[in-house]
């Protein structure tokens, strides 16, 4: 299967919700590390992530999509190709400071080392 070919993922309009802050519409993805993370629901131009609809689990349980950051060239290829890359929600986020600085106190927040 080429690259023109794969399906590029489109979340599903029920698993939007809206920023408690900003009050902009996203959807979470489940991270390489087994962590949520908030997405922009629009395919971004300069996106580097890229996300793959999941099936059930054993429980027949729905799962977040996974998401994983791809790096500038893959990136660029990647939209060369068609597939729909998306960004962050903290990228954009006026309030993504405050969502960081909760996590920090609560213990479940950590910086990439």
């Amino acid at each position: 299967m080429t690259a023109r070919q794969m399906p590029s993922f489109v979340p599903d309009r029920g698993s939007f919700v809206r920023c408690k802050r900003c009050h902009e519409q996203f959807f979470f993805v489940e991270t390489v590390k087994n962590k949520r993370m908030p997405v922009d629901v629009a395919p971004a131009s300069d996106g580097n992530l890229i996300i793959h609809k999941r099936g059930p689990d054993e429980e027949g349980n729905p799962r977040l999509p996974f998401g994983s950051v791809v790096s500038g060239l893959q990136a660029e290829g990647m939209r060369e190709a068609g597939i729909r890359l998306y960004v962050s929600h903290f990228r954009d986020c006026p309030y993504a400071e405050e969502f960081r600085k909760k996590a920090r106190s609560r213990g479940t927040w950590r910086r990439n080392r």
